[in-house]
């Protein structure tokens, strides 16, 4: 249980923000270092090949490439897509992760999307200390991340709006 606890504890604080993304054009292997760097046995379903970069570009999850170069932008896209992916489907990801970032300024939104994730790493940080048995923590964390899809689920369609009636 420590050394699950020490796992999360590294995890918070450890993305650098907006402003420590390269300020230059990447390409695609580049992109994919920076996102793989800091690899945590808690990261595991972040893995990221330019398959899925260049899928998840198709499907207009991400905004395209300018020519075969990727910015800052690409960086944050990514680091907040791969991590919603984890828990939701791919779809409502890619719509959150839009939500997330849009408006003037993606630096401000991502850095936004930081403070969420730490605080969310130390409130699990917390449950980790408390003496409670460990399956029933697991148990708990699995009935939250079930309860917590459902309404993020509900909570994107509310935000999309109703779908748009077919004419006749």
């Amino acid at each position: 249980m420590e050394e699950i606890k020490a796992q999360i504890e590294k995890l918070r604080g450890e993305e650098g923000g907006y402003g420590s993304f390269p300020d230059i054009p990447l390409y695609m292997d580049q992109l994919i270092a920076i996102l793989s760097k800091n690899d945590s046995p808690l990261k595991e379903n972040e893995k990221l090949t330019s398959s899925m970069v260049n899928n998840y570009i198709k499907q207009s999850l991400i905004p395209r490439a300018n020519g075969k170069r990727y910015s800052r932008e690409h960086l944050a896209y990514l680091s907040v897509f791969t991590k919603l992916k984890c828990a939701l489907s791919v779809k409502d990801a890619g719509e959150l992760t839009k939500q997330t970032l849009s408006g003037e300024n993606i630096g401000e939104n991502y850095d936004g999307f930081l403070r969420v994730l730490d605080e969310s790493l130390g409130e699990m940080a917390e449950k980790m200390g408390s003496k409670e048995d460990i399956k029933r923590l697991a148990l708990k964390c699995g009935v939250d991340a079930y309860v917590n899809r459902i309404l993020c689920e509900y909570l994107i369609k509310s935000i999309e709006g109703p779908p748009a009636k077919k004419a006749k």
